[in-house]
């Protein structure tokens, strides 16, 4: 029988009190092999060769800037500290002495505080994460009492941190957060395991199958292709703090490839359809849609990065290259070297020291780059999460990638960030259409206003849609089709906010086509159209929030004007008279349509000096057919269809 998540959870608790009394009874000292949780001893001479090349030298540049930096909090010098191990095993002129390495991981894993920049569980899991890749990177220079001291320090945090993953009050579930956390303890207690049989590593050993079982619960209530409930930087902080490395730890020790092959590649695969190579090369970061708010709080005089690169929240797309497959993996290091490398921002995505050693057994130094569009479809989609991401090409920061969510699954226990039936449009070096941010406080809250949606006066928009239709082409275009009927309930006086599980119904009908069309027929690389069709319920507003600052109203739509010249022309068929306003944040500004009927727009995307083509329409609200160049555009009463 499958153990649903609370079960599980019991089993876990169960597995980790029965091993700490075995262990506490029959404690043996580790021994030492030679072997490594992410490698075998073997692999040493093939590694250290690799630092010897020419290619090494941009990595070993950047991790000795990132071990020269001043670590902010104790999981921060727990990752350095595993980055000074790794040069040890690397570099002959680079040793850390035993009793450094011991002295420093006791009070690293003894401290109370770990540090800011991070939620405490997600902080507790990555310091142990960085502990524990220190102390098995460095365990051949402890002395046998050391080892033993660390791997009962080890084993005891790893039992803690599972259990203050597991232990919450009945109005949340098991999250990513929740995973990172059980990703970091299970690699303690594979560190504490060893490759003996004594009843202390068996002890420990099952402590970690525990801890896999758990992860693999908690991933298994993701979408068919592994989109989180949560928002795609949970997904990115998991993976750079423990969940990840977890993941390709159990793999090399149990064979046993389960999560990395059920995951990795599509994981890998998203990542390689959704970054975009900044513009211009040595910008701060690649850009990218983004779902759901920041993991990570920002400073208030800058505006949220599309793609965040810190020590936050940094080094997942080196460990996911570990664990895709071989044609992925090359797409993913093609999307890497693109916005990470020399082109790129330069950084290699490492800002962790700890993260060199997923730069090394990666394909960073032994593999070549693929484009994605030879092993990779256009479109990403998760069908059970309702999230389709649509690309044109793989050729530099001119890139499209428009994106759309369903919200179909909201868990009553987790956050829902109320974006049924919102996009994205990221084109031609402008971001056009992103989540709103107006401050920094704005990025941690949210609310359907947010998000390109039409909002109706008195529902709550926190509730999912549904994917009607998906017609969707190898170019990258597609026609979808969602039901929003639920989105547009009343919540009960007693409802929690996000967390709503009953509605009322008040007899709205809500429906949305969206069509983005990559053929470049209709005289523009980009085209996007949009119908809203909604029955009864008050007036109502459309939504759209652009990071672009040049806003201008027409009558009849309006225009935007990218930093580098690119330009979006929208045009709104319905209503007849579009009543038009635009208010200005800090960071976005927010075009809003009102009107009492249905809403039908069509957007073009233009480089910079390239006139937009102009809509020939006939007919009115839902029944108007539009041409633009060699395309027509109209809603066959279930889809929007191009031809």
């Amino acid at each position: 029988m499958r153990l649903t998540l609370p079960s599980a959870a019991l089993r876990f608790l169960a597995l980790a009190c029965l091993g700490w009394l075995i262990a506490a009874s029959t404690w043996a000292a580790t021994p030492y092999t030679g072997e490594f949780l992410f490698f075998s001893g073997e692999d040493l001479p093939g590694l250290r060769s690799r630092v010897g090349s020419a290619e090494a030298a941009a990595l070993m540049g950047r991790l000795q800037g990132v071990l020269g930096e001043v670590p902010a909090g104790n999981w921060q010098e727990a990752h350095q500290l595993a980055g000074r191990a790794l040069l040890a095993q690397l570099l002959k002129d680079k040793p850390l002495p035993g009793k450094e390495l011991s002295e420093r991981l006791h009070r690293i894993l003894s401290a109370s505080d770990p540090g800011p920049g991070l939620s405490p569980l997600c902080a507790a899991a990555t310091t142990l994460y960085g502990a524990s890749m220190a102390f098995d990177l460095g365990k051949g220079n402890l002395s046998r009492a050391d080892r033993e001291s660390l791997s009962k320090l080890l084993l005891a945090k790893s039992r803690a941190l599972a259990t203050l993953a597991l232990s919450s009050d009945s109005d949340s579930a098991p999250d990513l957060e929740a995973a990172t956390a059980l990703g970091a303890s299970g690699l303690a207690a594979l560190c504490a395991a060893g490759p003996g049989t004594s009843e202390q590593e068996r002890a420990a050993r099952a402590h970690a199958t525990a801890c896999h079982n758990a992860v693999r619960q908690i991933l298994e209530q993701l979408g068919d292709r592994g989109w989180p409930r949560e928002s795609l930087p949970s997904l990115r902080q998991a993976l750079a703090h423990g969940l990840g490395a977890f993941m390709l730890a159990w793999k090399h020790q149990s064979a046993d490839e389960g999560l990395s092959t059920r995951y990795g590649r599509p994981w890998a695969a998203l990542y390689a359809t959704l970054l975009i190579p900044p513009q211009p090369p040595g910008a701060n970061g690649p850009d990218s849609p983004r779902f759901g708010p920041l993991n990570s709080a920002l400073p208030s005089d800058k505006p949220a990065a599309a793609w965040e690169c810190s020590t936050a929240l940094s080094g997942d797309t080196l460990v996911l290259s570990c664990l895709a497959d071989a044609a992925t993996r090359a797409a993913l290091l093609w999307s890497h070297q693109a916005c990470f490398g020399a082109k790129g921002n330069g950084t290699l995505d490492l800002h962790k020291a700890s993260d060199a050693l997923f730069a090394l057994l990666g394909p960073l130094l032994a593999e070549l780059p693929l484009n994605p569009a030879k092993t990779l479809p256009r479109i990403w989609k998760d069908e059970r999460a309702g999230l389709y991401v649509m690309r044109n090409r793989w050729e530099g920061p001119d890139d499209c990638v428009m994106a759309v969510h369903a919200n179909a699954r909201p868990h009553p226990h987790l956050p829902s960030f109320a974006d049924a039936g919102s996009f994205r449009l990221h084109a031609l070096g402008g971001r056009w259409a992103v989540r709103r941010a107006q401050d920094a406080a704005d990025l941690s809250t949210s609310s359907r206003e947010k998000e390109n949606a039409v909002v109706i006066p008195g529902t709550h928009g926190w509730l999912g849609g549904t994917v009607a239709r998906a017609r969707l082409q190898a170019d990258g275009s597609a026609s979808l089709t969602l039901n929003l009927d639920a989105v547009h309930t009343v919540a009960p006086p007693s409802g929690k906010g996000s967390r709503i599980v009953s509605t009322t119904d008040i007899g709205i009908r809500a429906t949305r086509c969206l069509a983005v069309d990559y053929s470049g027929r209709c005289g523009a690389p980009v085209m996007l159209v949009m119908l809203d069709r909604i029955k009864n319920g008050p007036t109502r507003r459309w939504l759209l929030h652009t990071a672009e600052k040049g806003v201008t109203l027409r009558t009849d739509g309006f225009d935007l004007k990218a930093a580098n010249g690119a330009t979006l022309k929208a045009t709104i068929l319905s209503p007849a008279r579009p009543r038009l306003s635009v208010s200005q944040g800090r960071w976005t500004d927010t075009i809003a349509i009102d009107g009492e009927t249905n809403f039908f727009v069509i957007i073009t995307v233009q480089p910079a000096g390239v006139d937009h083509p102009r809509p020939q329409s006939r007919g009115a609200d839902l029944e108007t057919t539009v041409r633009l160049g060699d395309c027509q555009v109209r809603f066959d009463g279930q889809e929007l269809a191009i031809r």
